[in-house]
């Protein structure tokens, strides 16, 4: 009986250490609940004391209906929404519970109005696919087939959350200030999109600061130098049967490399800068300027062939297409005028037009230059043999 008694008691104390042990494991996710939403408090409460932006100084634009007309698609999300404009669609609701998935593994969920539900899962979504990208011992929540899709809507203009936000939420649930080695968040995104968008001579980061992700990858494409003041590469450009220069008939422009994201790249970072900047369209004004010199897939040759485009797609007929129809419609002032208009006096010249036509058809490669000068010399030799002849005859 005595043991009886005694196995009854350790029985006890074991569902007693047990209950209690539960107890202790509810308490601290309770805790953690708690802290996280208490996180997600101070941040609402921080954006709510934010003063909102003058309109001349808006982050987030609705594409302009002149732009979106040549092609819509350019500017839709493919796959996922992030923020207010596209949240609605229905054949992006399948991503919504993706998105729903990856923030319960990264934070608690709250229970708030469904504006500020959109907003913190937009931003936990982005920062984590982010990690996910850039860091190879990161849990991998999304799938490889989908990572493109989702790279290409995170770079459209109505698909993006302000920079602020991003940082703000970064820094409360990833961010701690005990680690050494944390990774600010535009570093994060600047590694990402360098890494997945390798316009030619893209740099490894910018020093300037991102009002959102198509403001980055503004900023990444003008310090790669497509402004046009800044580093350009040398090559000869051969125009219309002309050589056209800037300095002694070279005309220098940066590599472009062409592929399937360059057009919506392009479309939506233009769309930002007519909308943010449309006094220092430098990107607008460089895309107008390759449209003036690309005509036809000859044209696209030639610049492929001094290493001025690389081109990743199918043929060059493409490639022109692309470049007549990125030219963005709008009266942004013309940065490049001042070489069109020196490059079409240089064409005037009879001189110059006579050499650039005289190369193209008769030295345009080594054996026709070789035949060209084979012929020019029998027929000197011809010329001065008839006039031996003639002088003999009298």
């Amino acid at each position: 009986m005595e043991i009886d008694k005694s196995a009854s008691s350790m029985k006890n104390d074991v569902e007693n250490a047990s209950a209690s042990n539960i107890d202790a494991d509810t308490n601290k996710a309770n805790m953690k609940k708690k802290k996280e939403n208490s996180r997600i408090c101070a941040i609402l409460e921080r954006l709510k004391n934010q003063s909102p932006p003058p309109k001349d100084r808006a982050a987030i634009f609705k594409v302009p209906y002149s732009l979106r007309v040549s092609n819509p698609e350019a500017y839709t999300p493919q796959l996922i929404s992030i923020g207010p404009f596209h949240h609605d669609s229905e054949r992006l609701e399948a991503m919504e519970m993706r998105k729903k998935d990856i923030k319960e593994k990264s934070i608690d969920n709250i229970d708030k109005d469904s504006f500020v539900r959109m907003i913190v899962l937009d931003a936990v979504f982005i920062i984590e696919f982010l990690k996910d990208s850039c860091d190879d011992g990161f849990p991998k929540n999304i799938d490889a087939r989908m990572r493109f899709c989702i790279e290409e809507d995170l770079m459209l203009l109505e698909n993006q959350l302000p920079f602020s936000i991003l940082d703000l939420v970064y820094s409360e649930f990833y961010h701690h200030s005990q680690d050494e080695n944390k990774t600010p968040l535009l570093d994060l995104a600047t590694r990402h999109f360098v890494r997945h968008y390798p316009l030619a001579h893209w740099p490894k980061y910018t020093t300037a600061k991102a009002q959102h992700f198509t403001d980055l990858l503004m900023n990444l494409m003008l310090e790669g130098k497509l402004e046009r003041k800044i580093r350009y590469c040398p090559v000869k450009l051969k125009y219309n049967a002309a050589s056209f220069a800037k300095q002694k008939g070279v005309l220098k422009i940066p590599i472009l490399t062409v592929d399937d994201s360059l057009e919506r790249l392009v479309r939506n970072v233009m769309a930002w800068e007519q909308c943010s900047k449309p006094d220092e369209a430098y990107i607008c004004n460089y895309f107008r300027f390759m449209d003036h010199l690309i005509n036809t897939a000859e044209d696209v040759d030639l610049l492929i062939e001094e290493e001025i485009i690389i081109n990743c797609l199918s043929d060059s007929e493409s490639v022109s297409n692309l470049m007549n129809n990125l030219s963005p419609r709008s009266e942004t002032a013309s940065y490049y005028s001042d070489i069109c208009r020196e490059l079409n006096e240089h064409y005037k010249k009879p001189w110059n037009r006579s050499k650039a036509t005289l190369k193209l058809v008769y030295f345009s490669n080594i054996w026709r230059g070789t035949g060209t000068v084979a012929a020019a010399f029998l027929l000197i030799l011809t010329v001065l043999q008839t006039i031996t002849s003639l002088k003999s005859a009298f």
